[in-house]
């Protein structure tokens, strides 16, 4: 019998898609922190597959009836007509809770996903050791990781050098410490970083390193066609809402989504401030074990406040 190919990942995703879009086993996302606690996560950040132009993948999506519809104005540069939509109700809008409600609603926040290793030490996560994962990240771990790619090596006479360049080639890398807290309802990622000490994701050798970049994930392909029709069709409903004849007081307000509208944020509390310890070099790995099967959660809708509230400073600066 001849060889079949067969694309696993887009197979996946269809499957995923008519099961009511539960999580991808094989995305990660770090735990909720606690008031007063956090946490540390470290990982490489693995190079892109060959479907991707940059070092990672910029995506978004829409959720309309706690169903995805991915965003083709962040995927792809082109005309979204929901964002289109939101962007047109903002335009005479000054308030800055009432643009961040039509925000909410109608735009698309974007996201960036990457590969990442998470190497065989006793500061993983059992579950977590010497897996491979994808990880979209929200745009404030995203500017860290572009600050250090812009970064010029530092002079000879540096007091505290920091990383700079290239991080994630897998025999010359600079670990990434994610750090969580807490702020208000959601986690906080401002205090990661890089380690200042560059070195290859494993000491197992290059053909080590190939196994692991052999276990990347092609991203691109995880996620859904944009469906422009759907979009457009979501949007002439609304329209039709508010074209209706003898509208109400209460019509007149900012369109309704299908879905359930989500209650305004409750205003960040504060937080008690933690001091971020100096980290050490990464540990030496450990013998393989077999971690535990991940517990497969359902799709999480929640657009964090840090999203939000760049693409609200995105607009504000046009």
């Amino acid at each position: 019998m001849a060889d079949l190919m067969y694309d696993l990942e887009s197979i996946r995703g269809k499957m995923r898609k008519r099961k009511g879009g539960s999580k991808d086993p094989n995305e990660w996302k770090p735990d909720k922190a606690e008031s007063g606690k956090s946490l540390k996560y470290k990982f490489f950040v693995l190079p892109p597959v060959d479907s991707m132009d940059l070092w990672y993948y910029e995506h978004g999506k829409h959720w309309i009836d706690k169903k995805p519809l991915e965003c083709p104005r962040i995927h792809d540069g082109d005309e979204c007509p929901l964002c289109q939509f939101g962007f047109d109700l903002m335009k005479d809008v000054d308030d800055k809770e009432e643009r961040r409600k039509i925000a909410r609603q109608f735009l698309a926040s974007a996201r960036y996903a990457v590969n990442i290793y998470f190497p065989n030490v006793e500061s993983t996560p059992q579950e977590l050791r010497g897996k491979v994962m994808w990880f979209s990240m929200p745009k404030s771990i995203y500017d860290i990781m572009e600050e250090v790619i812009m970064r010029d090596p530092p002079s000879d006479d540096a007091i505290e050098p920091e990383a700079h360049g290239i991080f994630f080639d897998p025999s010359n890398a600079f670990p990434f410490v994610l750090e969580v807290k807490k702020k208000g309802e959601f986690n906080s990622y401002e205090s990661s970083r890089f380690i200042n000490k560059n070195m290859p994701i494993t000491n197992g050798g290059e053909e080590k390193i190939n196994e692991i970049l052999e276990q990347r994930h092609d991203i691109p392909a995880l996620h859904e066609t944009r469906d422009v029709d759907a979009l457009q069709a979501i949007v002439d409903n609304y329209k039709g809402e508010e074209s209706s004849p003898a509208p109400s007081k209460s019509d007149k307000e900012t369109p309704k989504p299908a879905a359930a509208e989500k209650k305004p944020e409750p205003e960040p509390k504060p937080e008690p401030e933690l001091e971020s310890e100096p980290e050490p070099e990464l540990e030496s790995e450990i013998t393989e074990s077999k971690a535990p099967e991940a517990e497969v959660e359902k799709a999480d809708m929640e657009v964090e406040d840090d999203d939000l509230n760049a693409l609200l400073e995105d607009l504000n600066s046009d």
